[in-house]
């Protein structure tokens, strides 16, 4: 009796053992439940879907900071830093906001880190559909092309604010893997012609009108290479000017 139950009890663990090394292999290699991969959205749905996520990132909203730090009109950055306007309220409303109107900002400013973050939260969906686009299949070569050239828009009207905010920034584009981390990316390059590379592509790739109102067009694309051109003539290639601007704000007390 005593060797029948040890038999059984032996062939008890052989038969646990074999369940616990057949789940073990098999039970952690799973697919993560609520996720796509990029071979799900490779498609003309997926693309869709991928894109109107990248136009979501304009509003600055939810992606970086709240409705001041990282909202899309600039007006801290712009009218409130150049003395056009004032934050209004009190010390205690938003404090932030008075360092950048008095000048007394330093990188610790939260709002900053918002502004960047939203930004790159933009570029980071624009990859996405560029790097699933190159993977799709089931779509025509018009819509195609119509995808690609709204998000190499969108990237780069991303890249266009961080230009104008931060200067050098870290260019990540659609073949840099996000997986391995990208806080290695260098600032060490000037990425003007990378901006209009991508307005330019817009411009020769997207129709003059949209069937949806709000996308980005030819022409839309065509004023935005306009400008950073003006950008990159007048302050890039022409310091003395960006220079001669700096000096009067400071005689103005700016």
């Amino acid at each position: 009796m005593k060797k029948f139950r040890h038999i059984t009890a032996i062939l008890s663990l052989v038969a646990v053992s074999a369940v616990f090394d057949s789940c073990s292999k098999s039970f952690l290699e799973k697919p993560v439940l609520g996720s796509l991969s990029e071979e799900v959205l490779a498609n003309d749905k997926g693309l869709q879907r991928l894109l109107i996520g990248t136009y979501a990132a304009l509003d600055g909203q939810n992606v970086g900071g709240g409705t001041w730090e990282s909202a899309p009109d600039n007006w801290i950055y712009g009218s409130v830093a150049g003395a056009d306007a004032h934050k209004g309220s009190d010390a205690t409303d938003q404090p932030p906001i008075d360092r950048i109107g008095t000048g007394n900002s330093d990188p610790s400013n939260g709002f900053f880190n918002a502004k960047w973050v939203a930004n790159y939260e933009g570029i980071a969906r624009a990859n996405a559909v560029l790097r699933v686009a190159a993977l799709a299949e089931d779509i025509s070569a018009e819509n195609l092309k119509l995808y690609q050239g709204e998000a190499r828009f969108l990237r780069a009207h991303y890249y266009f604010d961080l230009k104008k905010m931060f200067n050098m920034v870290p260019y990540v584009d659609e073949t840099v893997d996000y997986g391995t981390g990208i806080d290695k990316v260098p600032n060490n390059v000037d990425i003007w012609s990378k901006i209009e590379a991508d307005f330019k592509y817009a411009q020769d790739n997207l129709p003059a009108t949209q069937s949806s109102v709000g996308r980005a067009n030819k022409w839309a694309a065509a004023a935005y290479l306009a400008k950073a051109g003006y950008e990159v003539e007048v302050f890039e290639k022409n310091p003395e000017i960006g220079g001669r601007a700096r000096q009067l704000e400071v005689a103005e007390g700016y």
